[in-house]
């Protein structure tokens, strides 16, 4: 019994979470626009201001950095109903990304036309590049 169970828990997690070919959903040759936000997350005044609006131009060092991210991060999707609130939002025709504290959320039209959004952690650091002039 011990053995059947220690062979369905790896088998359940692993089906919690889904492989998402990112590079299927964008499209490589046109830009994507991005909005960071450094407002206060804790304050309830927001601040027009404190939002940087701006273009990730096809083959700029961000792009390809951008590109880089979401070819490493095909695996470990979860999917997720709530609605979130980010610092860094990366959008493209019906692809969104957004940054969360310790992870992003990802959702996008599939072929039926239906949304879809997953989440996933993420190293704190990696898309640091978004935020460097």
């Amino acid at each position: 019994m011990k053995k059947l169970i220690a062979f369905f828990i790896p088998l359940v997690l692993v089906s919690c979470t889904k492989r998402i070919e990112l590079s299927d959903l964008i499209d490589k040759n046109a830009s994507f626009s991005y909005t960071i936000d450094k407002n206060d997350p804790l304050s309830s005044h927001i601040n027009m201001d404190h939002f940087k609006m701006d273009t990730i131009r096809v083959n700029s060092k961000k792009w390809h950095e951008l590109m880089t991210f979401l070819s490493n991060n095909s695996n470990g999707w979860k999917s997720t109903p709530a609605s979130y609130i980010g610092q860094l939002h990366i959008h493209q025709n019906n692809f969104n990304l957004l940054m969360l504290n310790n992870g992003v959320v990802l959702s996008f039209k599939d072929e039926d036309g239906r949304l879809r959004q997953y989440v996933k952690p993420i190293k704190q650091n990696e898309l640091n590049f978004m935020f460097i002039e």
